[in-house]
């Protein structure tokens, strides 16, 4: 089961790394966002999975409509009525002003606002923030490691590296 997500996740991965449209729709986004004093999801997880959701749709449907909200369709549509029937979804939808204002994030999670960004990475410092210490210590030792030979107190420090990493990767999910 681990090994299918991984392969599913790296999937998407490539998939929005290759797809031509990839440049064309991040920019679309963070022009609405920076227009509008908006951040994109500070969950780069969470975000790789919105931007694949959209691309699908613009696989799909020719426009990258939001990935949250049902489309009406009729049967038969071209793509250019199907844009007219839904255009209002087209992402970044003219639902997110709206949504951002009173949840702090829009409907699918794709744009959030400064305030609710502050709070998310406040929240992730105090619960993560001990990982955020131990990497800066690691990077001391290993900046220490290069000034070294890997004899004598080099493998002493080497050992204190491993067993370090030993000690985060027991703690992260």
């Amino acid at each position: 089961d681990g090994i299918r997500k991984y392969l599913s996740e790296f999937m998407k991965e490539a998939y929005v790394v290759s797809h031509p449209k990839t440049s064309w729709l991040i920019e679309r986004i963070k022009r609405f966002a920076e227009a509008h004093g908006y951040r994109r999801n500070p969950n780069d997880v969470a975000y790789l999975n919105l931007i694949y959701r959209l691309l699908k749709n613009i696989d799909k449907y020719g426009y990258p409509f939001c990935p949250c909200r049902p489309l009406r369709k009729v049967e038969g549509a071209t793509p250019e009525k199907l844009y007219e029937l839904n255009k209002d979804k087209v992402c970044p939808c003219i639902y997110a002003p709206m949504e951002i204002r009173s949840r702090g994030s829009c409907l699918c999670g794709l744009l959030w606002s400064k305030e609710r960004v502050d709070k998310y990475i406040e929240e992730r410092l105090r619960k993560y923030g001990w990982v955020i210490r131990e990497i800066e210590w690691i990077q001391k030792a290993l900046e220490e490691l290069k000034k070294r030979v890997v004899t004598g107190r080099g493998r002493i420090v080497i050992e204190s590296i491993v067993n370090k990493l030993q000690e985060i990767y027991a703690f992260i999910d």
